[in-house]
């Protein structure tokens, strides 16, 4: 099972070519692993950021060690150590986390130095930064949504509204029959 999202730089200039990734690919393929190392590899492509899948997240990793088997492992291609990340990049890694954090039950976004004796990502990479706007962007707002006369607290989720799915079709005189067996939600 995955719980954490560990954040690496690749310590190397963006060569602004999908090049990077098979670079870091080859360089792993050559201490004989199996594949790139990361699940997830982020870097500019004709000018514009890129997100390129790995390994598989359900595999473990071959980033950081003692997070391997409950880690996924996300690299931004550039030198953080050296040069400060743009707000683009933090709001690319952060969209990318929330969506991770749609498929794994993950408790903690951290970068590879809370986890082992490394500078990765770099002094310059802000980890507080990605949490702060994942947190930003799962802030729910309440609000009441009216069905024929009565009111239904729900919430508002990244422009989506939610609401409880009993209370609603109760609402619109129908019922609702929970079949846990199968998975289901019956609306009859």
């Amino acid at each position: 099972m995955k719980q954490y999202i560990v954040l690496h730089h690749s310590a190397s200039p963006d060569g602004t070519i999908r090049k990077d990734f098979e670079n870091i690919k080859n360089y792993h393929l050559a201490k004989g692993w199996r594949d790139i190392g990361y699940h997830w590899v982020i870097e500019r492509v004709g000018g514009k950021l890129t997100v390129i899948p790995g390994r598989p997240e359900a595999e473990p990793g071959a980033h950081c060690v003692p997070r391997n088997k409950d880690g996924i492992g996300v690299c931004c291609v550039g030198d953080y150590d050296k040069e400060k990340p743009d707000e683009e990049l933090y709001q690319v890694v952060a969209r990318l986390c929330r969506e991770i954090m749609g498929r794994h039950s993950i408790k903690e976004i951290g970068g590879h130095n809370q986890y082992a004796q490394t500078i990765c990502p770099g002094r310059y990479f802000d980890v507080g930064r990605v949490r702060q706007l994942v947190k930003e962007g799962e802030t729910a707002r309440s609000v009441i949504i009216e069905v024929k006369g009565k009111k239904i607290e729900g919430k508002i989720i990244n422009g989506q509204t939610w609401c409880p799915v009993r209370q609603l079709v109760e609402t619109l005189n129908h019922e609702v029959t929970w079949n846990n067996k199968q998975g289901r939600v019956i609306i009859e």
